[in-house]
């Protein structure tokens, strides 16, 4: 049964004010927003560190109105659950065996994208998002940049298992993208193999992704994947990130070389990748 003390609640006012600047022409063009917003989070696992059973969703809700200093009036939705399932010990094949699932949603109500900052919008690709392709590759491409859209849908299946106490084969399966509206919602996938090594501060994890293109650097925390994604402007391998109590499974976070293997590490390990 769950209760109020196992869910953690954040509120975060923001004034966000962006500036373009267009190279040719020479002028420049911003937006801006009073962002007020609100996230919870619960966790139920077996183990903060090492999980193998138990589940984590995060909520977060936030939005801006035109007449309180921004340029445009929009709420943003957005939801992400995480799942570890282990099978049953009795399977001569199976009892070493945890499926992982994780699903992303996001919503930004709006007439348009136009008057939104980007941290408002979504952009997926990378780890703990659509693995296979590069950091926040994904959205609209326009003149060599990525622009984020209104909607996000990623799911994604993963199987681990176990080889010895510390050490785990895995395959996984990522589905989803980002768009401006359902209508033209184009899906792609991510699929590949990896090797986890369990160590008394939490997973080390290297994937190799089989479809789509090599994964950018990039550090995240799973549950907290497109949020750390929306509010970081560098590669944030640049330097660690202190994830706190709203990462999945304790401290943990994912960096990723630009060469497409991905390495997971504690975010007090995080480092700037060499």
């Amino acid at each position: 049964m769950v209760s109020e003390r196992d869910i953690e609640a954040f509120t975060s006012p923001q004034l966000q004010q962006e500036e373009i600047h267009f190279r040719q022409s020479g002028q420049r063009d911003g937006v801006k927003a009073l962002v007020l917003g609100k996230a919870w989070t619960l966790q139920r696992f077996d183990s903060q560190l090492n999980p193998s059973r138990g589940y984590g969703v995060k909520f977060e809700i936030s939005g801006a109105s035109k007449h309180a200093l921004s340029d445009a009036t929009f709420t943003r939705f957005y939801t992400s659950m995480v799942g570890f399932k282990s099978l049953s010990k009795n399977s001569p094949v199976w009892r070493n065996g945890t499926f992982i699932g994780r699903a992303e949603f996001g919503v930004v109500n709006a007439g348009s994208r136009f008057g939104i900052p980007s941290e408002n919008l979504f952009r997926a690709g990378g780890i703990g998002s659509l693995r296979g392709y590069g950091y926040r590759s994904l959205g609209l491409n326009v003149i060599n940049s990525v622009i984020g859209q209104r909607y996000l849908a990623i799911g994604s299946l993963e199987y681990q298992h176990r080889i010895t106490e510390m050490l785990s084969l895995g395959v996984f399966y990522d589905y989803g993208n980002v768009t401006d509206a359902w209508r033209s919602f184009d899906a792609v996938s991510g699929y590949g193999a990896g090797l986890q090594v369990r160590t008394p501060v939490g997973p080390v994890k290297l994937d190799r992704p089989m479809a789509g293109h090599l994964i950018a650097t990039g550090c995240i925390s799973p549950l907290d994947s497109a949020s750390i994604m929306e509010e970081t402007t560098k590669s944030p391998c640049d330097a660690s990130i202190p994830c706190g109590a709203r990462s999945f499974a304790g401290a943990c976070a994912s960096c990723c070389w630009s060469w497409g293997w991905c390495w997971r590490r504690c975010c007090g390990w995080a480092a700037k990748a060499d």
